[in-house]
């Protein structure tokens, strides 16, 4: 299922790159994991998988990295989740174990599979538009604007 909520506005900026790259490569595991719950829908016992990057994706974009050391002078360095990698290294698939949908089945439900492959692929086409749009910005400064 769709945690996570995040505010997919990005300015253009380098960091901006790397955070969609970040939220692409998060939708699409998400969308992997979505088919191989459709896909073992019946098979016994088999305990289905989801992907949930928004809160620490958005909790680096925020400077809110729980794993960083304060900062206390703009010359110090953060030591932490320090790029965009960092964080997309830490992406992967978490299997709900807590939820039963049937007795001795899975616990999958097709119906929010379905809801939330749908929420997946628009997140994802949008975000896909973003990263154009960044790149044809920067080819048209590079270019010269023409």
């Amino acid at each position: 299922m769709d945690n996570g909520n995040i505010n997919y506005s990005f300015n253009s900026t380098p960091n901006s790159l790397g955070a969609l790259e970040v939220a692409l490569k998060g939708l699409s595991m998400r969308s992997e994991a979505i088919a191989n719950n459709v896909a073992n829908v019946n098979t016994k016992n088999y305990k289905r998988q989801y992907v949930d990057f928004e809160n620490i994706l958005e909790q680096h974009i925020n400077g809110e990295d729980t794993n960083a050391l304060s900062i206390t002078d703009t010359k110090h360095y953060k030591l932490g989740a320090t790029s965009m990698g960092e964080v997309m290294d830490g992406l992967e698939k978490e299997t709900d174990s807590n939820t039963e949908f049937g007795l001795n089945t899975s616990n999958v439900d097709l119906d929010a599979e379905f809801i939330d492959l749908t929420k997946t692929t628009m997140k994802y086409k949008a975000l896909s538009k973003m990263a154009m749009k960044q790149f044809q910005q920067m080819n048209s400064i590079i270019g010269g604007g023409s």
